[in-house]
């Protein structure tokens, strides 16, 4: 399941003791250096008794959101992590496990042993003696601790009972508008006209939901009307999301309003209106989705972005080009309308030193003339004229 940064997530360690020195020294090898940093900073993210989003542990980590994906399934994999996810809300909560003592992780007939392999038996045989040293020899003893007889504690029990116990309940709908997508959608707003006939739940799903919410986020559009196109776009033959149709309804009956000032627009109708009315091409739109949902810039600056853009590469936004630019405002910082708008000029200015710089063109030999050879030429025609008008006198 893919992971997003707007999702949210919780930690719950349940009063767990972590000896920090011994899980990096035996799990770090294992879980590489990004899996032992999300592990520790998802230890101290369950002090926190609400939920984040993932972008928060990006910033902490310092990792992107594949990267926390991928060093979240080695925790899994390890015992050191149970994940819940919730996919009408879009939340995930984190279970962390206590790590194995250190005697139980060196002697472990998978952990031990690759432990070994990555680092060699000597520097094993060191961490045995420094994180795990001898302890009593039981030789010669019998373990006699009695057992837990589940059977006898479950048998006073009644079916309704167990089955109550181990059914899930589907928990009531949160009162967080967003569902933890995009906090400027009002999800519940949007579902709660909807029957089951017209909006059916199979169409319910995460994916079509973030998709809504971004759409409705991009385009600005009446909430009304992205119901009609959301209900109008449904393949009822299999209860899917046709999202090309619904995309394709959307731009075609965006209207560009009269506003004072361009750049408080939302970028698809600002893009719209730069190209006097005509619809956003799927290229213009991928670039456009890639300013929005993949950066950090506000709507002002994505438009100002855009703007330019469209004055460099005449008239064409592709996606290449404009990640390419987004990295240059990215690498100056850029966070307002003003700081995009003076790079901008500062860009221009560049280009304009550059085209007037002068590229001195030799003039190839062919044309070249031979001062000696013309002016002796010149001396002759002279002659030769003096002597014409000497003799017509």
């Amino acid at each position: 399941m893919e992971l997003f940064e707007q999702d949210f997530y919780r930690v719950e360690s349940n009063n767990i003791r972590v000896d920090f020195p011994a899980f990096f020294a035996l799990y770090q090898p294992l879980l590489h250096s990004d899996g032992a940093a999300l592990y520790a900073t998802l230890y101290a993210e369950s002090r926190a008794d609400d939920f984040a989003m993932h972008s928060r542990l990006c910033r902490l980590c310092a990792l992107d959101i594949d990267e926390i994906q991928a060093a979240r399934e080695r925790l899994e994999q390890f015992g050191l992590l149970k994940t819940y996810y919730n996919a009408l809300k879009g939340e995930y909560v984190y279970r962390l496990a206590e790590p194995l003592s250190a005697m139980k992780f060196l002697s472990h007939a998978v952990y031990g042993l690759q432990y070994q392999s990555l680092i060699g038996p000597n520097e094993y045989e060191r961490s045995k003696s420094i994180y795990a040293p001898s302890q009593l020899k039981l030789s010669g003893y019998k373990e006699i601790t009695r057992k837990l007889d589940k059977e006898a504690l479950l048998s006073g029990l009644s079916e309704h009972e167990v089955k109550q116990f181990l059914s899930n309940k589907q928990e009531e709908v949160s009162t967080d508008k967003s569902f933890g997508f995009d906090s400027e959608f009002d999800y519940q707003e949007f579902i709660k006209p909807l029957t089951n006939l017209a909006f059916p739940y199979e169409v319910r799903t995460t994916e079509n939901l973030r998709f809504i919410g971004r759409l409705s986020s991009i385009t600005r559009i009446d909430m009304n009307r992205l119901r009609e196109y959301a209900c109008q776009a449904i393949n009822m033959k299999d209860n899917t999301l046709n999202k090309d149709l619904l995309m394709k309804k959307v731009m075609q009956n965006l209207t560009v309003p009269q506003v004072s000032d361009p750049y408080l627009l939302d970028p698809f109708t600002f893009l719209k209106s730069k190209q006097n009315g005509v619809e956003v091409s799927k290229g213009s739109r991928m670039a456009l989705e890639y300013l929005v949902n993949d950066t950090y810039f506000s709507s002002e600056v994505v438009n100002v972005i855009v703007e330019f853009i469209l004055e460099a590469n005449n008239s064409i936004l592709n996606l290449n080009y404009t990640q390419s630019v987004a990295e240059t405002f990215a690498r100056e910082n850029v966070k307002t309308r003003e700081e995009a708008l003076f790079l901008v000029k500062k860009l221009k200015k560049e280009k304009q030193m550059k085209t007037k710089r002068e590229v001195k063109i030799h003039q190839p030999t062919y044309t070249r003339y031979d001062e000696d050879e013309d002016e002796a030429e010149r001396q002759e025609a002279l002659r030769q004229f003096e002597k014409l008008r000497n003799s017509e006198q």
